[in-house]
């Protein structure tokens, strides 16, 4: 299957069964979520009858910054970056006091936790119970814990933060963890590319433009 030769070809060893079912599980959550970024760009493009190559290139740009699939890979890095659970409440607060995000929380659509999140965590249990490195598991749950406070704004965990754990704990290289969220993500935007071209009105939104006041243009 492709999550099974995506695994075997970046990690370049045979996976066990369990892994194998988890890379499996995991790219069945990814495929869909809602009309995100990526799936709009992709509807978009397919829209103006750009054939499918190009509409799912439109979709693969959108999904490289870090506010949407890239985060993975910042995930993938936080762990790195904090290398022991010890570490971890300072690494979160020196993030916070410098004003920048900490990847893995926080979601457009779910101001509550992230349904796929517990069901990737479930997978990564498993791995541990067959001897897997439990430290990535043991950094996420401190930062999880860290970042309780936020949960009053409605930032809660998300898909992100377990996928960079399970990919880390699978033996993925840093720096890969985008291209498997993306791979995943083909299903989903080639249902919705064929969607568009069986239904297709062309998509084009309006930009409502109100100038300050005082300002002459």
């Amino acid at each position: 299957s492709l999550p099974e030769w995506t695994l075997e070809a970046l990690t370049g060893r045979s996976s066990s069964d369990t892994e194998k079912k988890a890379i499996e599980s995991l790219f069945v959550m990814l495929a869909e979520c809602v009309t995100n970024p990526g799936t709009f760009a992709a509807r978009i493009a397919r829209s103006t009858d750009a054939d499918y190559v190009s509409s799912v290139v439109a979709a693969l740009a959108v999904f490289s910054g870090t506010k949407h699939g890239g985060a993975t890979n910042d995930v993938i890095a936080m762990i790195k970056d904090i290398g022991t659970p010890s570490n971890t409440v300072n690494w979160v607060n020196t993030t916070q006091n410098e004003k920048h995000s900490v990847p893995g929380f926080g979601h457009r659509v779910f101001q509550v936790p992230d349904p796929r999140a517990p069901l990737i965590a479930n997978w990564i249990e498993a791995l541990i119970k067959e001897g897997a490195d439990a430290k990535p598991m043991k950094i996420i749950t401190e930062v999880v814990n860290a970042m309780a406070p936020m949960r009053r704004h409605g930032t809660y965990v998300n898909v992100d933060a377990y996928t960079g754990v399970l990919l880390t704990m699978l033996g993925v290289p840093r720096g890969y963890g985008t291209l498997v969220f993306a791979l995943a993500r083909m299903a989903g935007w080639n249902a919705h590319v064929e969607e568009q071209r069986l239904n297709n009105i062309m998509i084009s939104p309006l930009i409502s433009y109100r100038p300050r006041v005082g300002v002459k243009l």
